[in-house]
């Protein structure tokens, strides 16, 4: 089950990609027997919308910053608690990122001055790999379905900022991808 949302910007990003295919337009997206929309929050805090500006603070120049939670919990949307309950608990919940800024040390900066900044993304309740940063080569994390049902926790992460040599503004953006199976 992939967010329609994202299926969308991914359908996009694959058509304006494959531009140069003549007469050839790619749609994607997945039909599934249960779905689960989720939603980040910050602190315990969401707008309401998929998508959430999470604030890092300042860091000294070759610092870290400290490190802020964020939880992907199923939305508010009618219908949405019993749909997330539905999923098995013999199934897999995946969290996949992606995104043009990921590289070997985590997440590089999208715009800004600090061009040697990064933040690390880090699961906290995942399967496996919680404490490790999502790079390049490793975007994936599963966790169990019981942590999006009522009353679960929810698929929790850090994110931490990294100063560099250079000072001035970070700004950086992922798409997160989940998917139940």
């Amino acid at each position: 089950m992939k967010k329609s949302i994202l299926a969308t910007v991914v359908a996009l990003g694959l058509v304006s990609g494959m531009a140069h295919a003549a007469d050839e337009v790619q749609f994607v997206g997945s039909v599934t027997s249960t779905t689960c929309e989720i939603i980040p929050s910050v602190n315990g805090v969401n707008n309401g919308a998929a998508q959430e500006v999470i604030q890092l603070g300042a860091v000294k120049v070759n610092g870290q910053g400290d490190a802020v939670d964020f939880v992907f919990k199923p939305s508010a949307a009618t219908d949405n608690a019993a749909s997330c309950d539905a999923m098995l608990d013999t199934g897999v919940v995946t969290m996949t990122w992606t995104g043009n800024y990921f590289n070997g040390n985590g997440l590089g900066i999208a715009t800004g001055a600090a061009k040697d900044a990064r933040v690390e993304i880090k699961p906290v309740n995942a399967k496996a790999d919680n404490g490790t940063a999502i790079l390049a080569s490793a975007t994936s994390n599963e966790f169990d379905p019981a942590k999006l049902k009522t009353g679960g926790e929810g698929l929790k992460y850090t994110a931490q900022l990294f100063g560099g040599a250079t000072p001035g503004d970070f700004q950086t953006a992922a798409k997160f991808n989940f998917s139940y199976k």
